[in-house]
């Protein structure tokens, strides 16, 4: 996807969030993945679902950074790595409204992934699975930082994009889910889950020029992330935008 235009970019920033990601390198985008689909999940694996997706917020320079996360372990939260750069304190709300102090532990700007402990998260992990072209799912998450929602999406293609990592600095090889789903900035980081409710990828980016087409990355760059997590404090670079 070309980059970002002017008031895309503006409309990231204003939602704290900073520039969306390159996820392509120019002329390099994928082919059409049509329409989203109407429904995804049952009552019940919504539900369930959305016990264990949180909020991640923190200040970063001159803004409040906000996205989406989920529980994947004892005291752990998934993230994108762009929704924490640049914060020396992070926070995540769980869906009851609770706050918890917590601490990045892996950061990858590359992939854009990140892993953070919150002491006392004490919600379910939620399960893993490979998902393939066609399968059916949704994403969830906070998008402006408001209240949770959960967008039906579809994996209308899997593909190793070359592109940038968060600081378009570098170059960085992703496999990517490329969705047909309506998301927006604040559904970053959340995760992308089967009609079963198991993660099958981690949405990060949103095509600025195509409505309706989204990212997410497989669970392959999830499973490589939480690999780095030792459990110590690690550094969240700079700040994306000042």
């Amino acid at each position: 996807a070309p980059a970002p235009p002017p008031q895309a970019v503006k409309l990231g920033r204003r939602v704290a969030e900073g520039p969306f990601p390159e996820v392509f390198a120019p002329s390099a985008g994928p082919s059409d993945v049509g329409p989203a689909p109407a429904s995804a999940l049952s009552a019940a694996v919504e539900a369930r679902v959305a016990r264990s997706v949180v909020k991640v917020q923190g200040p970063a320079c001159d803004q409040v950074q906000s996205g989406s996360g989920f529980a994947l372990g004892d005291d752990l939260v998934v993230t994108n790595a762009h929704v924490v750069a640049g914060e020396e304190d992070t926070e995540v709300e769980r869906p009851d409204g609770r706050r918890l102090d917590a601490d990045v532990i892996a950061f990858d700007p590359e992939r854009d992934l990140a892993v953070l402990r919150a002491q006392g998260l004490d919600l379910p992990p939620l399960d893993r699975a490979d998902a393939g072209i066609g399968s059916i799912g949704a994403v969830f998450g906070y998008p402006g930082g408001g209240t949770l929602r959960v967008a039906p999406a579809r994996i209308g293609e899997t593909v190793q994009a070359v592109g940038k990592d968060i600081y378009r600095t570098r170059k960085s090889v992703r496999l990517v889910h490329v969705l047909a789903a309506s998301l927006r900035p604040g559904d970053s980081g959340g995760p992308l889950v089967d009609q079963e409710g198991k993660v099958t990828g981690v949405a990060f980016a949103v095509d600025p020029g195509r409505s309706g087409v989204s990212y997410a990355l497989a669970r392959s760059e999830l499973e490589a992330v939480l690999d780095q997590a030792r459990g110590t404090l690690v550094d969240t670079g700079p700040c994306l935008v000042g």
